[in-house]
Protein backbone atom coordinates (compact mmCIF):
# COMPACT_ATOMS: atom_id res chain seq x y z
CA UNK A 1 0.00 0.00 0.00
CA UNK A 2 1.42 3.30 -1.14
CA UNK A 3 0.85 6.07 0.65
CA UNK A 4 -0.46 9.43 -0.96
CA UNK A 5 1.57 12.79 -1.73
CA UNK A 6 -1.18 13.86 1.02
CA UNK A 7 -0.21 11.37 3.65
CA UNK A 8 3.10 12.19 3.54
CA UNK A 9 2.94 15.75 3.41
CA UNK A 10 0.82 15.84 6.82
CA UNK A 11 3.31 13.22 8.49
CA UNK A 12 5.97 15.68 7.30
CA UNK A 13 4.12 18.67 8.37
CA UNK A 14 2.77 17.06 11.90
CA UNK A 15 6.55 16.43 12.07
CA UNK A 16 7.79 19.83 11.88
CA UNK A 17 5.03 20.80 14.05
CA UNK A 18 5.64 18.66 16.91
CA UNK A 19 9.63 18.21 17.04
CA UNK A 20 9.47 22.57 18.27
CA UNK A 21 6.76 21.26 20.25
CA UNK A 22 8.78 18.56 22.32
CA UNK A 23 11.57 20.89 22.48
CA UNK A 24 9.56 23.81 23.72
CA UNK A 25 8.27 21.00 26.08
CA UNK A 26 11.51 19.83 27.61
CA UNK A 27 13.09 23.56 27.96
CA UNK A 28 10.08 24.40 30.06
CA UNK A 29 10.05 21.68 32.22
CA UNK A 30 13.85 21.95 32.82
CA UNK A 31 12.88 25.55 33.54
CA UNK A 32 10.15 24.49 35.56
CA UNK A 33 12.17 22.40 37.78
CA UNK A 34 14.66 24.99 38.02
CA UNK A 35 11.62 27.83 39.36
CA UNK A 36 10.19 25.13 41.65
CA UNK A 37 14.24 24.43 43.08
CA UNK A 38 14.50 28.53 43.39
CA UNK A 39 10.93 28.39 44.97
CA UNK A 40 12.07 26.03 47.43
CA UNK A 41 15.09 27.45 48.28
CA UNK A 42 13.42 30.64 49.02
CA UNK A 43 10.71 29.06 50.78
CA UNK A 44 13.19 27.29 53.30
CA UNK A 45 15.08 30.80 53.67
CA UNK A 46 11.56 32.89 54.38
CA UNK A 47 11.45 29.78 57.04
CA UNK A 48 14.51 30.58 58.62
CA UNK A 49 14.05 34.06 58.43
CA UNK A 50 10.69 33.55 60.15
CA UNK A 51 12.25 30.73 62.44
CA UNK A 52 15.14 33.50 63.68
CA UNK A 53 12.71 36.71 64.04
CA UNK A 54 10.12 34.61 66.20
CA UNK A 55 13.04 33.12 68.23
CA UNK A 56 14.44 37.03 68.95
CA UNK A 57 10.60 38.15 69.77
CA UNK A 58 10.50 35.44 72.22
CA UNK A 59 13.53 36.20 73.90
CA UNK A 60 13.01 39.56 73.86
CA UNK A 61 10.00 38.38 75.81
CA UNK A 62 11.51 36.28 78.33
CA UNK A 63 14.06 38.97 79.04
CA UNK A 64 11.19 41.60 79.66
CA UNK A 65 9.48 38.51 81.84
CA UNK A 66 12.56 38.29 84.03
CA UNK A 67 13.29 41.58 84.64
CA UNK A 68 9.97 42.69 85.26
CA UNK A 69 9.60 40.13 88.18
CA UNK A 70 12.87 40.56 89.42
CA UNK A 71 11.71 43.97 89.85
CA UNK A 72 8.57 42.90 91.67
CA UNK A 73 10.71 40.39 93.90
CA UNK A 74 12.64 43.18 94.99
CA UNK A 75 10.01 45.47 95.87
CA UNK A 76 8.83 42.58 98.03
CA UNK A 77 11.69 41.81 99.83
CA UNK A 78 11.98 45.38 100.23
CA UNK A 79 8.77 45.76 101.92
CA UNK A 80 9.16 42.59 104.10
CA UNK A 81 12.48 44.06 105.66
CA UNK A 82 11.40 47.25 106.30
CA UNK A 83 8.16 45.17 108.23
CA UNK A 84 10.96 42.98 109.92
CA UNK A 85 14.23 45.30 110.33
CA UNK A 86 15.21 42.97 113.17
CA UNK A 87 15.91 39.60 111.42
CA UNK A 88 19.60 38.92 110.65
CA UNK A 89 20.57 36.69 107.16
CA UNK A 90 20.64 33.87 108.93
CA UNK A 91 16.75 34.15 110.66
CA UNK A 92 15.52 34.99 107.22
CA UNK A 93 17.47 32.13 105.25
CA UNK A 94 15.18 29.82 107.93
CA UNK A 95 12.21 31.88 107.33
CA UNK A 96 9.64 30.19 105.09
CA UNK A 97 7.59 33.16 104.42
CA UNK A 98 10.84 35.08 103.14
CA UNK A 99 11.98 32.13 100.98
CA UNK A 100 8.50 32.39 99.85
CA UNK A 101 9.30 35.98 98.22
CA UNK A 102 13.08 35.03 97.35
CA UNK A 103 12.53 32.50 95.31
CA UNK A 104 10.04 32.32 93.54
CA UNK A 105 9.50 30.54 90.28
CA UNK A 106 9.68 31.57 86.52
CA UNK A 107 8.09 29.87 83.82
CA UNK A 108 9.08 26.02 83.59
CA UNK A 109 12.58 26.17 84.70
CA UNK A 110 13.19 29.55 85.95
CA UNK A 111 13.55 30.67 89.53
CA UNK A 112 14.58 33.72 91.40
CA UNK A 113 17.58 33.46 93.70
CA UNK A 114 19.38 36.13 95.57
CA UNK A 115 22.97 37.27 96.17
CA UNK A 116 25.00 39.36 97.89
CA UNK A 117 26.93 42.26 96.12
CA UNK A 118 30.01 43.19 96.48
CA UNK A 119 31.19 39.75 97.83
CA UNK A 120 29.16 37.31 94.69
CA UNK A 121 28.19 35.33 97.72
CA UNK A 122 24.92 33.43 97.31
CA UNK A 123 22.58 33.47 99.75
CA UNK A 124 19.11 32.57 98.75
CA UNK A 125 18.59 29.60 96.16
CA UNK A 126 16.37 26.63 94.94
CA UNK A 127 19.23 24.44 95.08
CA UNK A 128 20.26 23.98 98.78
CA UNK A 129 24.11 23.07 97.57
CA UNK A 130 24.40 26.59 96.06
CA UNK A 131 23.16 28.81 99.42
CA UNK A 132 26.11 30.30 100.67
CA UNK A 133 28.27 29.89 97.86
CA UNK A 134 30.29 32.33 95.84
CA UNK A 135 28.72 32.76 92.93
CA UNK A 136 32.38 33.22 91.27
CA UNK A 137 33.62 29.87 91.76
CA UNK A 138 30.78 29.02 89.32
CA UNK A 139 32.69 30.56 86.62
CA UNK A 140 34.99 28.07 85.46
CA UNK A 141 32.84 25.70 84.35
CA UNK A 142 29.78 27.66 83.71
CA UNK A 143 31.93 31.37 81.67
CA UNK A 144 28.77 32.90 79.84
CA UNK A 145 27.45 32.76 83.76
CA UNK A 146 30.49 33.80 85.31
CA UNK A 147 31.09 36.70 82.73
CA UNK A 148 27.95 38.37 83.83
CA UNK A 149 28.10 37.69 87.26
CA UNK A 150 31.65 39.33 87.26
CA UNK A 151 30.48 42.15 85.53
CA UNK A 152 27.26 42.99 87.73
CA UNK A 153 29.67 42.59 90.71
CA UNK A 154 32.44 44.52 89.10
CA UNK A 155 29.51 47.46 88.37
CA UNK A 156 29.08 47.56 91.91
CA UNK A 157 25.46 45.66 91.37
CA UNK A 158 24.12 47.48 88.56
CA UNK A 159 21.49 46.29 86.57
CA UNK A 160 22.51 43.78 83.92
CA UNK A 161 21.00 41.18 81.82
CA UNK A 162 22.27 37.74 79.77
CA UNK A 163 22.05 34.86 78.82
CA UNK A 164 24.59 31.95 79.49
CA UNK A 165 24.16 28.10 79.43
CA UNK A 166 23.35 26.75 83.41
CA UNK A 167 24.36 22.90 84.92
CA UNK A 168 20.89 21.68 86.44
CA UNK A 169 20.94 19.53 89.71
CA UNK A 170 20.54 16.65 86.80
CA UNK A 171 23.48 17.73 85.16
CA UNK A 172 21.53 18.72 81.80
CA UNK A 173 22.66 21.94 80.45
CA UNK A 174 20.01 24.66 79.55
CA UNK A 175 20.19 28.34 77.70
CA UNK A 176 18.74 30.23 80.47
CA UNK A 177 18.73 34.29 80.42
CA UNK A 178 19.44 36.15 83.87
CA UNK A 179 18.35 39.80 85.20
CA UNK A 180 20.54 40.75 88.20
CA UNK A 181 19.26 44.12 90.50
CA UNK A 182 20.92 45.12 93.58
Amino acid sequence: MKSSLTEKLIVVLLSLALIPLILVSSIAIVDLNKVFKLFSLNTEAVQQNNFQESKRIIENLAQQNVKEISEHVVHEIELYLTAHPKLKLKDLQQNKDFQKIALQKIGERGYTAIHEVPSGVNRFHPNPEIVNIDLNTLAGGLPEFGRIIQAHLADGGKDLGGFYNWREANGTINKKYMFLRI
